[in-house]
């Protein structure tokens, strides 16, 4: 079976036209990225789901995150805006801290790697944060995000991250962002990077090498990735060191895998859902 993952569009209609580049529009480009994203996550492997199906609807904040449900994650897509021209970096928004799940953890790993992604496609630095409402929306008694479509995702059991492409406000950032090669560039390297952090990249035509404690590199960033996506917590460093040793220790044990520490053809398959 497909994995499901929701993309929004974010703004609707002619949302936020650029202050210093008079042919962009925030809405207008993220829509364009969106589709580009859909297409390369298809290519991927995911059943994409989008939040509006034409480009002039508007949706309420939260009812868009909700879209998410059964979905494996949710990520809105914008760009920034500031007072002066000068901020340029990428910025993602993630899932406030919960000791009752583990879904914030997931949304900020997320966030940090479509984050950084985003930053050195573009050639800028990147941020991510969470934000505290100043009400309790649901009336639980506990805090909740402030951004809606976080708080829609989180409703409906998704990680999800709301994903800043540099500033509008910023000349040379709206300029490149008005490129389709750049956006083409944007929608491929964050499919490659939703697909492995999800499990949905089938590594066709690779070798799957056998990865133990002391390794580096790319495949051990994968494997890292793909564990994070599955709600362990690990540093995602390209090294096998002790908390990946047991990250992975504990998913085997989930599996009902031989729990050796050791990532195998078996346990790829599980991870990469062969």
């Amino acid at each position: 079976m497909k994995r499901k993952i929701c993309i929004d569009a974010g703004h609707y209609g002619v949302y936020n036209p650029s202050p210093v580049e008079r042919s962009y529009v925030e809405a207008q480009v993220m829509w364009k990225l969106h589709l580009m994203l859909k297409e390369q996550l298809e290519k991927q492997g995911f059943d994409v789901v989008v939040t509006r199906k034409n480009q002039a609807i508007d949706l309420p904040l939260e009812e868009r995150g909700r879209m998410a449900l059964g979905c494996v994650g949710f990520v809105s897509l914008h760009s920034n805006a500031a007072d002066s021209p000068e901020p340029n970096w990428a910025v993602a928004m993630h899932f406030i801290e919960d000791s009752r799940t583990d879904l914030d953890e997931q949304s900020k790993a997320l966030g940090d790697l479509l984050a950084k992604t985003v930053g050195d496609t573009m050639g800028v630095g990147y941020e991510i944060f969470s934000r505290v409402s100043s009400q309790d929306r649901d009336g639980d008694g506990r805090q909740d995000d402030y951004y809606g479509v976080l708080r829609g995702a989180r409703s409906v059991g998704v990680p999800g991250v709301i994903l800043e492409h540099g500033f509008h406000t910023n000349p040379g950032n709206a300029r490149w962002l008005l490129e389709d090669g750049n956006l083409r560039k944007l929608a491929e390297r964050e499919a490659e990077v939703l697909a492995l952090f999800f499990g949905a990249f089938k590594m066709i035509g690779m070798e799957l090498p056998v990865l133990k404690k002391g390794a580096k590199g790319d495949p051990v960033r994968a494997m890292q990735m793909l564990l994070l996506g599955n709600g362990y917590t690990l540093d995602l460093d390209g090294s096998f060191g002790a908390k990946t040793e047991n990250a992975l220790m504990s998913y085997q044990e989930d599996k009902s895998l031989t729990p050796d520490g050791s990532c195998g053809r078996k346990t790829w398959t599980a991870l990469l859902g062969l």
